[in-house]
Parts: structure tokens; C-alpha cells; sequence
């Protein structure tokens, strides 16, 4: 009889995860070990997104790169932004296969920094302060679970149950808020 380590009980729930969900836990994780090692300022300056219509058009890479990089001052951002991909990412993978999926991910990902780049060019604040994050990427999943693929599923907010459809309402609406707060977190 074989006994499975804590680690070895990991790695096979890892493997258990659908592929593009697997992938994008993983060079999300991967890039913020990365920034441990005093690379973060780097990785800002190099991959981050200035929403402004000069870098877009000059460094468009930017507009996909920025949602691997997570802020180092607050933990949460990264473990939130994963929390929520494996959560609602894993049944969207499942009912819309990988290559849609990865698509829906990347254009959601692309369209946050596009709403990001018009509120700092409607508020004129923010245009050269880098913003990172996956939230944008991550609300697109978050929204065709609960607006489109599973709108009555119930689901728990902080021990309260409801439809997945009300979740995804109230975290955008939270999300919105937040827009241009000078975080450096992107929407």
C-alpha cells in the first residue's frame, strides 16, 4: 500500500485541472515567484500596461502581459485573482473546451485593459502608471459562468447563497468601482 504525500495529493489535483486553466494558474504563480526574487520592478517596467493610446499602439504585448504580473505589497491580489480563476474557471473550461476558453480569457483580458486605458483617458489620471493584474481576464470567466453558462447555480458569498448570476452582478459592480482608485490593479 502506497501513501500519497501533501505534495504528491497537490500535484495530482493540479493535474486533474483542465489544461488552459492548469497553464494560466501556472504562469500566473510562476511569474509572482519571479517577482520574489527582486525581478517585480523589472517585470513592471518591461510587461506592465500604461493605459495610454501611445503605449497600446507601440507595445500592444502589453495589453495581454500586464494580467500575469501581481502586486508584491498585497498578497490578496494574486491569491484572489487565482481563487476566483480556479472557482469559476475550471466548469467554463469544461463546458466551453479549451480553445474557447483560452480565447474568452485572453479577449477578456484585452478588454480590461481597453476599459482601464478609457477611464484614465476620460478621468486624465493614470495614463503612465502601470497597471497589473488579472481581474479583467478573471471577471470574463467570472461573467460567463454567471451570466451565461450557469446564471442560476447557487453559489456562496460569505455564507450567503444565491444565484451565480447576482455574484457576478455585485463583483462587477465592486470591480467597477475600483476603477482609477491608483492602485496599479487593473479592472
Amino acid at each position: 500500500m502506497t501513501s500519497n504525500t501533501f505534495i504528491d495529493d497537490i500535484k495530482q489535483g493540479f493535474n486533474l485541472l483542465p489544461k488552459a486553466l492548469r497553464y494560466l494558474l501556472a504562469i500566473n504563480i510562476g511569474v509572482f515567484l519571479v517577482g520574489l526574487f527582486g525581478l517585480h520592478s523589472k517585470l513592471m517596467q518591461w510587461f506592465g500596461y500604461l493605459p495610454n493610446i501611445e503605449t497600446t499602439l507601440t507595445q500592444p504585448w502589453r495589453i495581454v502581459t500586464y494580467t500575469f504580473i501581481h502586486s508584491m505589497r498585497n498578497p490578496f491580489h494574486i491569491v484572489f485573482n487565482m481563487l476566483i480563476l480556479w472557482f469559476f474557471g475550471k466548469p467554463v473550461e469544461q463546458a466551453m473546451g479549451t480553445r474557447s476558453f483560452t480565447a474568452l480569457y485572453f479577449i477578456s483580458a484585452i478588454g480590461g485593459a481597453l476599459i482601464q486605458m478609457t477611464w484614465a483617458h476620460i478621468s486624465g489620471d493614470g495614463l503612465n502608471i502601470s497597471v497589473i493584474g488579472a481581474s479583467g481576464a478573471v471577471m470574463g470567466v467570472t461573467a460567463a459562468f454567471g451570466l451565461f453558462l450557469f446564471p442560476n447555480m447557487q453559489v456562496l458569498f460569505f455564507f450567503i447563497p444565491m444565484p451565480a448570476r447576482y455574484l457576478v452582478a455585485l463583483l462587477i459592480g465592486i470591480d467597477l468601482l475600483f476603477i482609477g482608485s491608483g492602485d496599479n490593479v487593473a479592472r
